[in-house]
């Protein structure tokens, strides 16, 4: 799994670990994800349900309050450790990354997180996330929490789902007509056994969730072209080669190091195991892992381009629940409209540390290392 350093907390960092395809599962029941048992069909738990967006909006894009209801996510999210006064709030699982949620809004996606908790219960928080990726369902993969795609199938709305739990949580994902959509349910301690879903088997836990990925499922089914119209940021998808943004010679320099050189940049492929990893393709997103003379901690790094994303960092910098730790910050060389944020700090003993910033059009991650800022300027100043 690609790392990604810069998470809203734990919570949100297992939600990007889901829409990115994480592995190291733990299964919750006996024959968990990616188990070679044979399918596993349950009844469908809303034989039919009714999808939650009105008829009235069918020419406008669909909404994340056309997906759930309050009553639907407090039933979905409901264990037997749930705190009481439970509020469901907005949240975002962006995290100040361009990749994940922030890669399905470029790509003409809706991704929508929702945070489950009790007052002064963080640590009993449940996500529920849910993503519609239109135009993917050819590149559908039944891969969840583990290193292989599940057999483990459930039916929701009519629609046969790989459905399973793992480290981060439970979710239910399918093709539904022409789009790939995905819902999770996302917790911290669920492999200790310490979540609010503690003791709970995974058929009770589907069996609460299930109206709530039903009705997910069956708004998309019944959605209208226009519907599934969602905003995007794809430009001529030309995919941009991350080993290009910066000169050997000043990438070293801003690294403190003698040389450097670059692994294999990944382009994410048209077939993922992640509905992200969709995303990341159709947008056209490369990452380069560099790697520095010398074995101290600021002899690697990792950048990543988003071509045509420069206003997710715009949104990022205006929306505290999606930058996460990131701090808006200014780099050197960077000219109005452009936006930055990092989680860098000046100590004298510094850290692994992440830079989100735009360039023009594109957006750019810098991240793995302790210098990463210094990196982030170098790429500005050979573009200047």
């Amino acid at each position: 799994m690609n790392r990604h350093p810069v998470l809203l907390g734990a919570v949100t960092a297992l939600a990007v670990g889901v829409l990115a395809g994480c592995s190291h599962a733990v299964p919750a029941t006996p024959g968990g994800p990616g188990a070679s048992a044979a399918p596993v069909a349950t009844p469908d738990a809303s034989p039919s349900p009714t999808p939650t967006a009105s008829a009235a909006t069918a020419s406008a894009p669909l909404r994340c309050d056309d997906l759930l209801t309050h009553a639907q996510l407090l039933a979905a999210a409901q264990g037997p450790h749930s705190p009481a006064n439970r509020t469901v709030s907005v949240t975002s699982t962006a995290g100040g990354t361009i990749t994940a949620e922030t890669a399905v809004q470029g790509a003409g996606g809706l991704s929508c997180a929702w945070r489950i908790a009790g007052e002064g219960a963080a640590t009993d928080d449940v996500v529920v996330n849910a993503a519609v990726l239109p135009g993917a369902a050819k590149d559908w993969s039944a891969q969840m929490f583990g290193d292989a795609p599940t057999a483990k199938r459930r039916v929701f709305a009519g629609i046969s789902a790989a459905a399973t739990c793992g480290d981060p949580g439970c979710g239910a994902s399918a093709a539904v007509g022409s789009s790939w959509v995905r819902v999770d349910l996302l917790t911290v301690g669920l492999a200790e056994g310490t979540s609010v879903f503690a003791g709970e088997t995974e058929d009770t836990l589907f069996t609460n969730a299930g109206p709530a990925i039903a009705a997910v499922f069956a708004t998309v089914q019944h959605a209208s072209a226009a519907q599934l119209r969602f905003p995007s940021h794809v430009g001529t998808r030309a995919t941009s080669d991350c080993r290009t943004f910066v000169k050997p010679g000043p990438l070293a320099a801003a690294m403190g190091v003698r040389s450097t050189s670059y692994a294999d940049p990944r382009y994410p492929d048209s077939v993922s195991d992640s509905i992200a990893g969709a995303a990341e393709h159709r947008i056209g997103v490369s990452s380069c892992f560099v790697n520095g003379s010398g074995t101290g901690p600021n002899s690697t790094a990792k950048i990543t381009i988003a071509p045509d994303q420069a206003g997710a960092v715009a949104a990022m910098a205006a929306d505290p629940k999606a930058r996460g730790p990131l701090k808006p910050v200014t780099l050197a060389n960077q000219v109005a409209g452009e936006h930055a944020l990092t989680d860098c700090s000046s100590s004298s003993s510094p850290n692994e540390c992440s830079v989100v910033f735009s360039l023009g059009t594109t957006a750019i991650q810098v991240d793995d290392g302790i210098r990463s800022k210094q990196i982030a300027e170098a790429i500005i100043a050979e573009a200047r």
